[in-house]
Formats: C-alpha cells, sequence, structure tokens
C-alpha cells in the first residue's frame, strides 16, 4: 500500500505489476491535484491480504484501473477487479488505458467487455499523455453522481437504416416504409450479485408483443411471450458467443401482492425475462426512473406511445387481477398491479437477463 497520503480520503488504484513505471506517474500526478493514493503492492498472502485490499478498496473515494494488455492475464488484477466491481453501483471507478483501448479490451472476456465499454474511461500512451488526461481523470473522480450504467450487448432491429439527426427524429420515421438495421442493444445495470453476476433490463422497449396469444388463463411459465423471448429473441439478438455468456436465470412465480389469491404459475429457469413486480419495484428509485421509451421499431411493430410523454407501458412476469391478467408499468412509470389482458395487443417488451463479467 501507498503509504504518501495522510487524508483521510484517498484514490484507490489497481495496476498489473509490470506496469509500476506508470503506476509511479500516475501517483505522482494525482498526489498534485491534492489526493491521497493507495494500492497493492503484492505483500502478504492468502485470507489476511484479501480482508485487506477489500479495506482499501472499500475505505476509498474512487477507484482507478490503470489497464494494459498484461492486466485481464494476472489472476491478481481480475480479482482485485472484481472486488472493485463490487462497488459498481455505489463508487466512482475509471478505467485509464494504458495502450490501444480496443487492444486492451480484446484481452477480456465477452462479459467483462461489454461492462468495461460502458464505463468512464481515458486512452493513454505514455506519461505525457497521462498529464494530458489529468485534468478529466480529476473531473471523473470528482463527480459524485453515481449514474445508471449502460453496457451495450447483442444487436436487434431499433433504427430505420435511412438515420435522422436525433433520437426522436428517427423515433417520428419509425411508420415509413424502409427497411430495418440491427444496432447495439443498450442495457442498464440493475444489479452486480455477489458472484459477479450483473442483472440487466433494456434502456428501451425493444419489441412488441402480446404476453400469450390465446386469451385464456395462463401463467409466466406457459406463456406465449416466455417462449418467444427465449428461442425467436435469444437467438435474433445475440451471437452464438453471446448466448454462452448470458446466465441462466431461477425465477421465482411470485405473488401479486394485491391478488393473492390469484396463481402465479411455476418456477422457472430462463435466459431473457420479463421483472416482476417486487423486482420493478426494488430495481428502480422511483415511478420516473421506471419509465421507458420504445424504439422505433417497437412502436412500428404497435407498441402503445403515450402522446405527450413518449413513453409506453411495458409487461412484466406477475400475475394482475386475474388469471387472464398480468402486471405491467405503466406510461407514467406507475406499477400497475391490476394489470392488462393477456392478449394486450400494443404492449412493449422491455427484456432483462444476467451476464457474468
Amino acid at each position: 500500500m501507498s503509504d504518501a497520503s495522510e487524508t483521510n480520503e484517498y484514490v484507490y488504484i489497481s495496476y498489473p505489476h509490470d506496469n509500476s513505471t506508470l503506476l509511479s506517474q500516475m501517483e505522482d500526478l494525482l498526489k498534485e491535484k491534492g489526493y491521497g493514493v493507495k494500492y497493492d503492492i503484492g505483500t502478504g498472502v492468502g485470507k489476511k491480504r484479501s480482508e485487506h485490499l477489500k479495506s482499501m478498496i472499500d475505505g476509498s473515494k474512487a477507484c482507478v484501473c490503470l489497464l494494459t494488455e498484461s492486466y485481464a492475464k494476472a489472476p491478481s488484477c481480475m480479482r482485485e477487479l472484481n472486488a472493485i466491481l463490487d462497488h459498481l453501483l455505489d463508487k466512482r471507478i475509471v478505467f485509464v488505458y494504458a495502450g490501444d483501448k480496443e487492444s486492451i479490451l480484446s484481452t477480456f472476456s465477452l462479459g467483462m467487455r461489454a461492462l468495461l465499454e460502458g464505463m468512464k474511461g481515458i486512452e493513454v500512451r505514455d506519461e505525457q499523455g497521462l498529464r494530458d488526461n489529468v485534468a478529466a481523470l480529476g473531473e471523473m473522480i470528482e463527480d459524485g453522481n453515481i449514474e445508471r450504467l449502460i453496457v451495450r450487448f447483442g444487436s436487434y432491429n431499433q433504427w430505420k437504416k435511412e438515420r435522422k439527426k436525433s433520437f426522436f427524429e428517427r423515433w417520428a420515421s419509425a411508420t415509413d416504409e424502409e427497411e430495418w438495421e440491427k444496432s447495439p442493444i443498450e442495457w442498464i445495470v440493475l444489479d452486480k450479485e455477489n458472484d459477479g453476476t450483473l442483472l440487466l433490463i433494456s434502456r428501451y422497449a425493444l419489441d412488441r408483443q402480446q404476453y400469450n396469444v390465446e386469451g385464456k388463463p395462463i401463467t409466466w411459465e406457459g406463456c406465449s411471450l416466455r417462449k418467444w423471448l427465449n428461442n425467436e429473441f435469444l437467438t435474433n439478438a445475440f451471437s452464438r458467443e453471446e448466448q454462452d455468456a448470458i446466465v441462466v436465470s431461477h425465477l421465482a412465480a411470485e405473488r401479486n401482492p394485491r391478488f393473492l389469491e390469484v396463481d402465479p404459475g411455476e418456477d422457472t429457469d430462463d435466459k431473457v425475462f420479463l421483472l416482476s413486480l417486487r423486482e420493478a419495484a426494488m430495481y428502480f428509485p422511483s415511478d420516473e426512473a421506471r419509465q421507458c421509451i420504445p424504439t422505433p421499431y417497437a412502436l412500428a411493430n404497435g407498441a402503445y406511445v403515450d402522446d405527450d410523454q413518449k413513453t409506453c407501458w411495458w409487461w412484466l412476469r406477475s400475475p394482475g387481477r386475474k388469471s387472464n391478467c398480468v402486471a405491467d408499468v405503466y406510461v407514467d412509470g406507475v406499477l400497475h398491479f391490476f394489470g392488462h389482458w393477456v392478449l394486450g395487443s400494443d404492449g412493449a417488451v422491455r427484456p432483462s437477463l444476467r451476464i457474468h463479467p
């Protein structure tokens, strides 16, 4: 651990031990900016060392990861990175790419690449590059607003091939008779679980589907939307490598807390799924945060959109007021416990899934 500063607030630096020169330069520059600095110097073994590293990371103001092409190849670095990513949703984490960013990213697993690409970082080639970017680094460290992390993973029809200038111009042209093009799917990171698995939900509503193609009583276990998500959507949106990176999630069949008498069906194991009422309440801090805009493709396929707010309503997997109704999130982000009829023809689909970096 660096012992150069007595300040209570410090930045923790993660680095590969074969790049101590750039580490030293970064430490000096951060000290010039008034930051305390701590990092692992490779002393200690086993549980005691792990606890010491965790303590330093937990107590830091922010973490800076100095990434090189050797970083991902070092087991100790990856253990350290995973400990840092435990703070994905509550601490500022900044990545400094010492070299070509794309070459460095290629050394990580597909899931980790998707995560890193969605996080703030700077690219430097040498000490001068680091010095030139130290102000930007300081701004990233000081930025106390831990925003929803967006990662890109998979691709799906979203926009017309003829691109417009803004999101809303593209959105408004969705009914034109043109061919669609696949583009990367943006996902919001809702949670990082104890084993490092990331829970994701699409940033935009990606399509329009009925919950079930028949209006009979149905649960998530047997509905046609579950089949569509785990077959047609899965194979269309993700390459074979990406499909392999998706974790199979065990989903509890949760009752609607306001209609406990309605049978939620049986538990399922799915790669792609919808959130439950409980999850939609737990992972979004407000109604506003739950509001969702449909892509032009979803709009063209019939998703309902509110004329004023430009938002849609989207399906959940929990039952509604009776066995042929399903809960949803309405256009204003409010949880709709009564739900929509399963044959609802303009419900938007906002898939969720888990990946392991």
